[in-house]
């Protein structure tokens, strides 16, 4: 039965995205994730001016907000509509729907300043770490690819390097920023939103000192703090290992442009030098090189009417003065 319910809501979902124009389909979550942006700043803009006046009314419209988090996600990865915006957009719509209410919440007088400073702010502590590291590690990432993009267009290495680290301005940072792909969030940190909105919707429907307010919310922040044990770690671990992929991806890049090698020409080396060492293990792309120095040297050492000439990683056979 239950499946039989997921099936059809399933059906439900493919039915209503099929009917939405195409400018539409492709930008759906990231529509969601700013209906979210917008109905947290809207109710964080009331609770702080008037105060939790409908507690029932407030509580549920906080608790819709934050369910388009669930949704965007869903439809993004169902559809395979991922994108590097909607990622950024998500991670940061998140904690504005936390800490706006949140500030609401201690504006208002909702939540007691003391057990509100004291309970949020090792999750603020951490927000603010997570978000460092992420923006870095984003910033980095958009950082190799423009200087793969200047040894594309002919720069040498150190040209390449300079330009991208040392002579930037305001405007090309901002531009590595925007290109870098982002670090997913780990899931403790997704699951740290969910337990820390929980104590925020629970501080706005049943207020703070009273037994279920009490208990959720203590519940909700002692969830967030078990998350942010366990999400530190993981995103340290994985800056740590994006930042050494990048490495080798540009050392193997660099390696790349310099070979420089044409494929008709490689493929015409293999055969020449086939036919003169017949025990020739066809060479790996990495080991292209080394083989093309040890024929070279064999053809110098053993052979007189028969030479390698190597100029710019491209090789010519020749006898006497014709080229092949």
């Amino acid at each position: 039965m239950m499946e039989q319910d997921r099936n059809d809501s399933k059906n439900m979902l493919d039915r209503l995205m099929n009917c939405l124009p195409k400018a539409v389909y492709h930008q759906v979550p990231n529509i969601l994730t700013s209906i979210r942006l917008v109905g947290s700043i809207a109710l964080a803009i009331v609770i702080a001016l008037t105060g939790v006046t409908n507690p029932l009314l407030m509580g549920g419209l906080a608790t819709l907000t934050i369910g388009t988090d669930f949704l965007d996600g869903r439809i993004a990865r169902r559809y395979h509509l991922e994108s590097k915006l909607g990622v950024f957009l998500d991670a940061a719509v998140d904690k504005v729907f936390a800490w706006g209410l949140a500030i609401a919440l201690l504006a208002s007088g909702g939540l007691p300043l003391t057990l509100g400073l004291i309970s949020l702010l090792p999750i603020a502590v951490r927000d603010l770490a997570v978000t460092v590291i992420t923006a870095k590690d984003k910033y980095r990432d958009g950082m190799l690819k423009q200087q793969q993009e200047l040894l594309q267009e002919g720069k040498h290495v150190s040209d390449a390097i300079s330009e991208t680290e040392n002579n930037c301005t305001l405007g090309d940072h901002l531009a590595a920023l925007q290109k870098g792909e982002a670090m997913l969030p780990t899931l403790p940190a997704k699951i740290k939103t969910w337990t820390s909105s929980i104590a925020i919707i629970s501080a706005i429907v049943f207020g703070i000192g009273n037994l279920p307010g009490n208990l959720l919310y203590g519940l909700g922040i002692l969830g967030s703090y078990g998350c942010i044990l366990a999400d530190i770690p993981k995103v340290v671990k994985n800056a740590k290992r994006r930042e050494e992929e990048r490495t080798d991806l540009f050392t193997r890049f660099v390696d790349d442009i310099e070979k420089n090698i044409d494929p008709s020409t490689k493929e015409k080396w293999l055969h020449d030098t086939q036919e003169v060492t017949p025990k020739l293990v066809q060479p790996k792309d990495s080991e292209f090189d080394a083989m093309l120095d040890q024929i070279v040297d064999f053809m110098e050492n053993d052979t007189d009417d028969l030479q390698i000439v190597r100029s710019h990683d491209k090789v010519y056979q020749k006898k006497g003065n014709k080229h092949e």
